[in-house]
């Protein structure tokens, strides 16, 4: 089975196990025993009845006690068919019974003849959240329906005036250079209150910039003699400069900066006796 199928099928337990034919061989065996009692004069109906109703109660806290004692993602299945069981057999006796237990381990052989059920789990076999996460890292998850997703662009081209608010809010708190067209968009739509909340996104971020190159401005000059701090603001100023926020003048003067800080980090590391040279 490839992982993708291991992860798009569910991890469930076969269905013909020794806990579960424990549970539905006496269950049928004593209904049958009680059915011929009362077919032969041996049982009154008000006997046969109490006695049924017994059984299908001690059947009930068996079922119950083999679902939890089985492992924490497969206790839903066995509380499932432990109460179809139970069910059927109240309701119809040794015959419940046997269309429960025929319906549970149909469903179980036709899932392994289609290849649906998982095969069991061997001692260290990778779990399904494993699959899952070993197959994002690989980017071999597929996503259904990908080529049916507008891009921010796209929405802010032809969107409605609330999808264009949930693209400018979206860029907001995850803001790239490559948005920075579908925000520039915004700047020029019809609407102008989408105008407003572009404008309103695009001094956002401009800020954020400004404030961590300030930041950054502080900590090296509080530590002038270590390259790290002007390496770190030279940095700052290229993430700016390549935001996509500036126009093309102002995007040259921060790499022009980022080129002094820089030089001047690089003459701080040949300094004898820098750890970081």
């Amino acid at each position: 089975m490839t992982i993708a199928a291991q992860i798009s099928s569910p991890v469930d337990e076969p269905v013909a196990t020794a806990g579960w034919l424990l549970l539905v061989v006496p269950l049928l065996l004593l209904q049958f025993a009680l059915l011929f009692h009362l077919a032969a004069g041996g049982l009154t109906l008000s006997s046969y009845l109490a006695a049924h109703l017994a059984l299908c109660g001690g059947a009930g806290f068996a079922g119950g006690t083999w679902a939890m004692a089985g492992p924490h993602r497969w206790r839903p299945d066995r509380l499932t068919m432990a109460t179809a069981l139970i069910a059927w057999t109240t309701l119809a006796g040794p015959f419940g019974a046997l269309v429960a237990a025929a319906f549970h381990t149909a469903a179980g052989v036709g899932a392994a003849a289609t290849g649906d059920a998982a095969p069991p789990a061997s001692p260290g076999a990778p779990e399904r959240l494993d699959l899952l996460e070993a197959a994002l890292l690989d980017r071999r998850l597929r996503v259904d329906a990908v080529d049916a997703i507008r891009s921010l662009l796209d929405v802010m081209l032809d969107g409605s005036q609330t999808e264009k608010f949930d693209a400018l809010s979206l860029i907001s708190k995850r803001y790239g250079p490559d948005a920075a067209p579908a925000l520039r968009r915004g700047l020029a739509d019809p609407d102008g209150a989408v105008r407003v909340l572009a404008a309103t996104v695009i001094a956002q971020q401009n800020n954020a910039c400004t404030r961590r190159i300030g930041e950054c401005l502080a900590r090296a000059q509080a530590t002038p003699e270590a390259p790290g701090g002007w390496r770190e603001l030279a940095q700052a100023h290229v993430d700016y400069a390549q935001s996509g926020l500036l126009e093309a003048a102002r995007a040259d003067g921060e790499l022009a900066q980022s080129a002094a800080f820089l030089a001047r980090a690089a003459g701080l590391a040949r300094l004898p006796g820098d750890a970081t040279a």
